[in-house]
Parts: C-alpha cells; sequence; structure tokens
C-alpha cells in the first residue's frame, strides 16, 4: 500500500520548515554533498539532508528532528565535522543545523579549540564503547 498523506507528525514538520523558510527572501534546493569519514575502528556518515541557497548563501543543512534541546556547543561541533570533511572540496557552503522542533537555525560559526577538544573526546568514548563491545562479543 502506498500512502499518499502526510501523518501528523510530518505535517508539523513540514509546516515549521515552511515557517522558517519564509524568514529569507529567496530560497532554492540543491543536493547537498555527502562523505563518509573514517574515523579509528569506524565511519560515520556525513549528510546533510538539505541543500539550500538562501539569499545568495549556499547552505548544506543537518536536520535535528530530536525534541531534547539542542546545545549551541553541539551544533557547533556538527558544523565543525562537516567543515572538516566538505570545506577544501566546497569552500563556498555554509554548514548549519536545523532544530525543526525549536524553530532554531544553527550556522556554524567557524572552529575553536574547544571544539576540537570536544570532537577529541567524543571520538576516543565512541572508539571505548566500540572496544567494549567487541570484548564483550568475542567472550
Amino acid at each position: 500500500e502506498i500512502r499518499l498523506s502526510l501523518v501528523g507528525s510530518e505535517m508539523c514538520i513540514r509546516d515549521r520548515f515552511y515557517k522558517w523558510k519564509s524568514n529569507y527572501a529567496s530560497a532554492a534546493w540543491y543536493e547537498p554533498p555527502k562523505q563518509i569519514w573514517a574515523l579509528q575502528e569506524f565511519d560515520v556518515n556525513i549528510n546533510p539532508e538539505i541543500g539550500l541557497i538562501l539569499d545568495g548563501e549556499v547552505h548544506a543543512i543537518k536536520l535535528y528532528l530530536n525534541n531534547k534541546k539542542l546545545s549551541d556547543l553541539k551544533a557547533q561541533a556538527a558544523g565543525l565535522i562537516m567543515e572538516n570533511m566538505f570545506s577544501e572540496q566546497y569552500p563556498a557552503i555554509k554548514f548549519a543545523i536545523l532544530d525543526v522542533k525549536a524553530e532554531k537555525f544553527h550556522v556554524f560559526n567557524g572552529a575553536s579549540e574547544r571544539l576540537d577538544y570536544l570532537l577529541i573526546g567524543e571520538a576516543a568514548h565512541m572508539s571505548a564503547i566500540l572496544s567494549a563491545a567487541k570484548e564483550r562479543a568475542a567472550a
């Protein structure tokens, strides 16, 4: 069976997105870049879902659909990952996270030492979890 209509939550997301997009005089779609980040023992898909040209500025946008509040620091960390992956190949793109439920647009505003340390810590944390899971599976 093919469903052609939107359910309530999908309509809510769509309506919030259109409300947010109305803040811009012009908006055009494009296909955002995607890439795999090889990080120690695992691969991370870097896949902004939306590519928009907003008032002439090109944005690669990752959607945040969680009910939990997205902190500015975590949004900037996600922006840093996208920046690190794509900026050399796509220097004109601005990277952003759209918190759909909170209707907040977090545009990445540049790398910092604090963000670098956050990413290093997150990578070490994920690596430790993966190692523990492998050891448990082998036991």
